[in-house]
């Protein structure tokens, strides 16, 4: 199941003109002449880590699915994550922002993280590409079109 189809089509951009800027408990005060946009559609990208390179490359961050059960990547600070229990079992949705290699050769992708800045290397992570699409990094990406 492809978690992001319902939250593409649920979210609107935003700009905080449309939402105001008192944030409290009370009804929703979003008027959609401040919206920033709509979305048109969205494209899922083929499952595989060359299709998201390609897609990250030349249309920016693209959104996926990712088996973030472990505890190693629950605490992960720095360096490439790779976890070799890492497994297809999807719960947690990231942002592939780019990708790059070390100074060893091993390549890796850049992910935003939702767990704040206080997490990894300030919100973000470096993780394992081009190893049997670790964590199942290829095999839920997609992209909203605006």
């Amino acid at each position: 199941m492809n978690l992001k189809k319902p939250a593409f089509y649920w979210k609107t951009p935003l700009t905080l003109k449309s939402i105001g800027n008192s944030f409290h408990e009370g009804s929703c005060r979003y008027k959609q002449e401040h919206s920033a946009g709509t979305l048109s559609r969205y494209v899922e990208v083929k499952q595989t880590e060359e299709a998201l390179r390609e897609a990250v490359s030349s249309v920016g961050p693209v959104a996926t699915l990712f088996d973030a059960t472990h505890w190693s990547i629950q605490h992960y600070q720095s360096g490439i994550y790779y976890e070799p229990a890492c497994s297809s079992n999807v719960n947690h949705a990231v942002l592939i922002v780019g990708y790059g290699s070390d100074d060893d050769g091993q390549d890796y992708w850049i992910a935003k993280n939702s767990w704040g800045a206080a997490w990894g290397d300030q919100g973000y992570f470096k993780t394992a590409r081009n190893r049997g699409n670790h964590c199942a990094v290829a095999s839920w990406a997609s992209y909203p079109v605006v």
